[in-house]
């Protein structure tokens, strides 16, 4: 996703710029593509889709202050959005940095 021009500055591929919402909405996007593509014996396009999920997944915990929150678990609700969901970021946070009080996820 990096050596895409497409995908490479998109903020909901990264979880950048505060866009924690649409990125796990795009999580579970890639989740159920890659169940798909294995349900339909498509190999490669589930390795594909398999790999764009842990790309972004991994970029949660890079671009997130995540562990410095004090978590030492993962963030289930990244995947399963029954489980009980952390206060995240919002896109309309425009202020966050200031609010770090709050413990938001940035």
């Amino acid at each position: 996703m990096d050596f895409l021009n497409s995908t490479r500055s998109d903020p909901v591929y990264h979880f950048d710029s505060e866009r924690v919402d649409s990125a796990m909405g795009l999580l579970r996007q890639f989740w159920d593509q890659t169940l798909l593509s294995v349900r339909a014996k498509e190999y490669q396009s589930a390795r594909h889709s398999l790999g764009q999920l842990f790309h972004s997944l991994q970029d949660f915990y890079s671009h997130s202050n995540w562990v410095e929150m004090g978590h030492r678990f993962i963030y289930l609700h990244l995947l399963q959005p029954e489980e009980p969901a952390v206060p995240v970021a919002t896109g309309n946070s425009s202020h966050l940095c200031a609010h770090y009080s709050t413990h938001p996820i940035v």
